[in-house]
C-alpha cells in the first residue's frame, strides 16, 4: 500500500490514531453475543498526530492507514457515525472475519470516548451510544499520565 502524501500537513496527515485506554473485544459480535448482560463498554481516545506511531503495536494503524488512503490524509467533514460505518466497510471489504469497529470510532469521534455497544444493537457491530469529551482539562490529565 502506497500513502499518499497530504502536502499541507506533511506525510503523517491529519487522520488521528487510536488509544485503547479500557478496550476489549465488546466491539466482536462473536464475543459480545455471550455477554450475559448484552451491553458492554470501552473507553478510546483519539490522538493527533505529530510524529508516525509504530505499527502493529495496538494503536489501530492498519485501520488508520484504510482511513488515510481513503481519504487522503483527513477525515472528511461528515457525521462521525457515518464515518465509522464507511470506514468499517472500507477495512473489511471480503474479509471472512471482519475486525470490530472500535478502531475506527476511536480514530474518528475526537477526544475521549466512551463507545457503549449492545449486541441487540445492530448485531453488536457498531456503537449504541458514543459519549465524548474534547474538554481541554481532562485532555491535559490524560495526557500528563500517558506521557
Amino acid at each position: 500500500m502506497t500513502l499518499r502524501r497530504d502536502p499541507e500537513s506533511g506525510p503523517i496527515g491529519r487522520i488521528p490514531y487510536r488509544l485503547a485506554l479500557a478496550g476489549g473485544w465488546i466491539d466482536q459480535p462473536f464475543m459480545s453475543r455471550h455477554n450475559p448482560d448484552s451491553f458492554g463498554s470501552m473507553v478510546v481516545a483519539s490522538v493527533e498526530p505529530t510524529f508516525w506511531f509504530m505499527e502493529r503495536a495496538g494503536l489501530a494503524t492498519s485501520t488508520r492507514k484504510t482511513a488515510f488512503e481513503l481519504w487522503n490524509g483527513r477525515l472528511p467533514d461528515r457525521p462521525p457515525e457515518d464515518l465509522v460505518r464507511e470506514l468499517y466497510q472500507e477495512e473489511n471489504h471480503g474479509k471472512i472475519d471482519p475486525s470490530g469497529s472500535q478502531d475506527m470510532a476511536g480514530i474518528i469521534y475526537p477526544g475521549i470516548s466512551r463507545l457503549d455497544y449492545d449486541f441487540d444493537h445492530e448485531g453488536g457491530v457498531f456503537p449504541r451510544h458514543v459519549e465524548s469529551t474534547n474538554d481541554p482539562e481532562i485532555a491535559g490529565w490524560l495526557q500528563d499520565v500517558v506521557h
